[in-house]
């Protein structure tokens, strides 16, 4: 049995008064001593337990499986309140010691040329992104959410789309702009910068009036009335434009909320001339909480990426089939299910699969990947328990 976990900090927080990692984590994100219990479960600990245990007054033994419990139960409970699963994983990989918090992010596993030629496929499966609209599985739910963007550019709406690392936000994003490429009355400007915390709402006016090869006054009410008067020429012109913001998340405070007058720029009447498209991690939607952002959340359409458990297995047979494979070949049933149960985004699934397939090859000699195989080897979790455990992995191809 380990010892027990040793501090990772200072043992004393000025700042807050934590006496421990674990103390200064749940102050950071305003967790009681009470709800820290219920995380831990019924069978886990009473509040004096926990509090003992913020404090490093228990015995190793029981700190541990204490520990254990919070490390299974912690990433569920941020989740619902509103962290990303990257930022959660690196809190929690911090807070933890290596082997009692498994990331739920998984790092990239690739097939090897000897197992692309093993299974019989053309190239990895999960080794690049569509390459066009064709290589995209659209599901019902990912149709919504299309069509619900093109409806903002078109119709001039604004529209939040929000989703973890891996669940498809930029092939989205790169269908969106292809289908706007292939009609000439729609246009999306996407202000790129290094530093998104950085963007003023000036130089969102300056990539508008410079796509469009406008003049730039360096006056900023000049410049404001200048992107009116461009979009209110090519409103009238039938072309319609929107805004897009990639990783809005990382936007700050003034330049989120100066969406609202690019919104607002009108007519006067019904005529609004500016949409506005918001692609970001789920964090996001808890920062539009705040009531500093009220005229925000009034206004903006929140869409999620589509449940991904309920195309998974569609999912993995189409990316199979474009790397030549065929899924009822390559998995038997009981793989096919295990894997898609616990695949949370695209990336994830392909991550799973392809740790399968190395293990069906490496351990087992086998062409198929049997369920009651990998089982043996993986570990697969139930519903109400972090979705994936992740071998070690070194240079993409397991230890």
């Amino acid at each position: 049995m380990p010892d027990q976990p040793k501090s990772n900090v200072r043992a004393f927080d000025p700042d807050t008064g934590a006496t421990s990692p674990l103390e200064a984590f749940r102050l950071k994100h305003g967790i009681s001593l009470s709800e820290l219990s219920k995380i831990c479960g019924i069978t886990g600990a009473s509040v004096g337990s926990v509090h003992r245990l913020t404090k490093n007054q228990l015995s190793p033994s029981y700190t541990l499986h204490l520990r254990g419990i919070l490390a299974r139960n912690l990433p569920k409970y941020l989740i619902e309140q509103g962290l990303d699963r990257s930022e959660i994983d690196k809190e929690l990989s911090a807070l933890f010691q290596e082997g009692e918090y498994q990331p739920m992010i998984s790092q990239r596993i690739a097939l090897t040329r000897k197992a692309v030629k093993f299974f019989g496929l053309d190239v990895d499966p999960f080794a690049h992104p569509p390459q066009s609209r064709d290589e995209v599985y659209i599901s019902p739910g990912l149709q919504e959410v299309i069509d619900s963007i093109f409806d903002a550019v078109q119709y001039q709406g604004f529209v939040c789309v929000t989703g973890d690392i891996g669940s498809g936000k930029s092939t989205l994003r790169a269908m969106v702009e292809e289908k706007c490429e292939r009609d000439r009355n729609l246009r999306i400007v996407w202000p790129e910068f290094f530093d998104m915390k950085n963007v003023t709402p000036m130089q969102i006016a300056e990539a508008l009036l410079r796509t469009f090869d406008a003049d730039v006054p360096r006056n900023a009410v000049r410049r404001g009335k200048e992107v009116k008067e461009l979009l209110a020429s090519m409103y009238q012109d039938g072309t319609r434009v929107a805004l897009g913001f990639d990783e809005c998340h990382r936007l700050n405070d003034s330049t989120l909320s100066s969406l609202k007058n690019f919104l607002e720029m009108s007519s006067g009447g019904f005529k609004r001339y500016l949409g506005v498209l918001l692609f970001g991690q789920p964090i996001f939607e808890g920062r539009l909480r705040d009531r500093k952002f009220r005229e925000l959340i009034e206004r903006v359409e929140m869409i999620r990426m589509p449940d991904f458990g309920e195309t998974a297995d569609k999912y993995l047979a189409h990316r199979l089939q474009l790397a030549g494979g065929n899924v009822k070949q390559l998995f038997d049933p009981d793989a096919v299910k295990l894997i898609c149960s616990q695949a949370t985004t695209p990336l994830s699934l392909g991550n799973i699969a392809n740790e399968a397939f190395l293990i069906s090859m490496d351990e087992f000699k086998n062409s198929q990947v049997i369920g009651a195989a990998i089982r043996t080897k993986m570990f697969f979790e139930s519903k109400n328990e972090p979705a994936f455990r992740q071998r070690k992995i070194s240079g993409g191809n397991l230890k």
